[in-house]
């Protein structure tokens, strides 16, 4: 009776065993995972993953490195802010070779717009300023849609890590005429944000109101030879 019993445990448990595993294949898309595999290069797969010139652009970033058979680490400015993509071209063995030439990836044009995000009353939200303040030279402007005031004051703000807000300046803003542009030129060496929240605090506003930033962009392509151009990923120099 007992070693029935036992027989019978078993044929349950490997009963269940070949149902969970039918369903890791399924949930896992395992058949489709092996497919790809099989179909598919590891460029292709590794572009589908990471972009070819969109998000971490690895595609374009090993064409490059085969195409020109690069020996150096040339510096990957990346507009779009992703996790590390140097891996994809970085060579150990030049680590410390100079290169006078440059990858951007997902250029924008000398003029970055930047919504603005609604925090609370009359405070909006520069995101992620730090990264921006690497690719940027400054603060050019800001669109207020459908604003009519001549002039308006903005004051800047960081919060700290203890969620304190520690005034930064105010400045008097002056109106584009027939635009809803107000100029700044506001650099952000003034403010060493390292990496803390940027706020823009204007008094007169409300939930609804549209706000952008318009930064001037550090990188001028007019100052660079264009050796290799893909859409808007480019090889300089």
């Amino acid at each position: 009776m007992k070693k029935f019993i036992s027989m019978h445990s078993n044929k349950i448990f490997y009963f269940i065993s070949i149902i969970l595993v039918i369903m890791i294949f399924f949930k896992t898309s395992f058949v489709n995972n092996l497919k790809n595999v099989l179909e598919s290069s590891e460029n292709e797969r590794i572009t589908k993953l990471y972009g070819y010139c969109k998000n971490e652009s690895i595609g374009y970033l090993k064409y490059l490195k085969k195409k020109y058979d690069i020996k150096s680490n040339p510096k990957i400015i990346n507009y779009v802010h992703t996790p590390p993509n140097k891996w994809a071209i970085y060579d150990v063995l030049a680590q410390n070779i100079d290169s006078t030439k440059l990858i951007i990836l997902n250029y924008p044009g000398n003029e970055i717009n930047l919504k603005l995000s609604y925090y609370k009353k009359n405070f909006y939200e520069l995101n992620d300023p730090y990264f921006y303040s690497i690719i940027s030279n400054l603060i050019a402007s800001l669109e207020i849609q459908d604003s009519i005031e001549p002039n308006i004051n903005i004051t800047f703000y960081l919060k700290d890590r203890s969620n304190n807000f520690q005034k930064l300046k105010t400045i008097n803003a002056k109106k584009y005429k027939d635009t809803n542009d107000y100029i700044i030129n506001q650099t952000f060496d003034d403010f060493r944000i390292n990496e803390l929240r940027l706020f823009l605090k204007i008094d007169g506003l409300n939930k609804k109101s549209k706000l952008t930033v318009k930064l001037k962009n550090k990188y001028d392509l007019e100052n660079f030879k264009i050796l290799d151009q893909y859409q808007n990923c480019y090889f300089v120099e």
